[in-house]
């Protein structure tokens, strides 16, 4: 029987995204989305009073269990339109400190948090803006660790033809965190190397997964898939 790579890739980066020391954990997952109907991408006034980059952060930090991953932590439609509903000013408030400030590294790393939550929770064109803004944290921030992170997770998550993107971002950060053991770090490049289908390098890095994890079933099961020639990346 074949590993259907995808699948199993989607349930192990589902867990664990609201901490870098735990972005590749395998948690227990959550239950599976049903399909849902898209959200619209929140439009008006930001709320008032205005709130700071420091308790916007907070804001967004408090949001992380629920949308950190995908599928998002949500019991049913009701918590999704309610948690949307705590989500979409967040965005606005963002938006209008970007206005104001500018591009700095803080209100540039909100705004990506909040792209990619919006992304989970299906709002129309989240994933874009995202897009928009690492791009521009690449050009302004190239060596900020906190948005290499972020950039990590989200690529890795959104389709396997941006898996490029997300392991430039993971290169990136075995250079600056001056290391090429970093449990998260490599499990990332493993997964990278699955969506792009370099398997020989897969099973380079499988192998260096489980020397560094060796309690992790899913990755001895990846590797052991590996080895045999049992891998089957579905598409996307």
């Amino acid at each position: 029987m074949k590993l259907r790579l995808f699948a199993l890739v989607g349930v192990v980066f589902a867990a664990g995204l609201s901490r870098p020391t735990a972005l590749y954990a395998a948690d227990a997952p959550p239950v599976p989305a049903k399909q849902v109907a898209a959200l619209p991408f929140p439009e008006g006034t930001p709320p008032s009073p205005a709130l700071s980059v420091d308790e916007l952060t907070a804001a967004v930090n408090r949001l992380e269990g629920a949308l950190g991953g995908y599928p998002p932590h949500l019991r049913d439609e009701a918590d999704r339109k309610e948690t949307y509903t705590a989500w979409s000013p967040l965005v606005l408030s963002a938006q209008a400190l970007r206005q104001t400030k500018g591009d700095t590294e803080p209100v540039l790393l909100a705004l990506a948090r909040l792209y990619r939550q919006g992304h989970n929770l299906d709002v129309t064109g989240a994933a874009q803006h995202a897009i928009e803004v690492f791009h521009a944290a690449q050009r302004s921030y190239p060596d900020s660790v906190p948005m290499l992170w972020q950039a990590s997770y989200f690529f890795l998550q959104l389709n396997p033809k941006y898996a490029p993107q997300g392991e430039k971002a993971l290169l990136k950060l075995r250079v600056l965190l001056h290391t090429d053991e970093h449990p998260e770090i490599e499990r990332g490049l493993l997964f990278a190397y699955l969506y792009e289908n370099r398997l020989p390098e897969a099973r380079k890095q499988a192998e260096k997964c489980v020397r560094l994890s060796p309690k992790d079933e899913t990755f001895k099961q990846i590797l052991e898939s590996l080895r045999a020639g049992n891998v089957e990346r579905k598409q996307q």
